[in-house]
């Protein structure tokens, strides 16, 4: 995640809230209306991509996850040239009869503009560092969930929720089997994490002698 994220390439966005928390304890001036999600600017992004001839490619998900994706896109979007790929294969098996491998040659045959890689974190940070650079490709994005949405998987929480900071509450209650851990345990872990990252950087007390 550190090497990636270091890439002069690399550029951030806030998508979620505890960014802006987190910003926020270093003293950044940042709020609920700075965060902005894949549900949010994706489907003006895609109708873009229609207009401007840009091929859409999707790593990442299930099977049946892509195929419903392509057929809502087939739908909505007739005009966009998008292919999606499965998730599910193994990051170091890079021998020519792996699954990684055959989808590294369709993926450049294809040669897609856009490449939404939607394996979950830390994965899809782990695909990108280790194989981004044998793909083709314009502009890589780290995606999450963001297929099922569009293939129906997921409801897209109401827009409003977002700027106050309880999208997360409305997924969590939606499925709190799958986000149960994220929502409830990682931001005690995240807070453990902080506060012994700064007590370990805070400068020794000086101990001041007299003649």
């Amino acid at each position: 995640m550190r090497r990636l994220l270091r890439r002069p390439s690399t550029a951030v966005h806030i998508d979620g809230m505890p960014i802006v928390w987190a910003l926020k304890l270093q003293g950044k001036r940042a709020s609920g209306k700075n965060r902005l999600t894949h549900v949010d600017w994706g489907p003006d992004a895609l109708a873009l991509a229609a207009k401007k001839n840009w091929k859409v490619a999707f790593i990442g998900s299930t099977p049946h996850t892509c195929a419903m994706g392509m057929r809502y896109f087939q739908r909505e979007l007739p005009d966009l040239e998008a292919k999606a790929w499965d998730g599910y294969f193994d990051l170091d098996d890079t021998t020519p009869d792996s699954k990684l491998h055959r989808l590294k040659k369709e993926v450049n045959a294809f040669a897609p503009d856009l490449l939404f890689v939607g394996m979950g974190m830390p994965r899809q940070e782990q695909f990108l560092d280790l194989h981004g650079p044998d793909l083709r490709y314009k502009v890589a994005i780290c995606a999450g969930a963001f297929l099922e949405y569009f293939a129906g998987e997921q409801s897209r929480p109401p827009r409003w929720l977002g700027p106050l900071g309880l999208e997360w509450m409305y997924r969590l209650l939606r499925n709190p089997r799958r986000y149960g851990g994220r929502y409830l345990m990682e931001p005690l872990a995240l807070c453990l994490l902080i506060v012994g990252h700064r007590a370990w950087r805070r400068p020794p007390i000086q101990s001041e002698m007299k003649d």
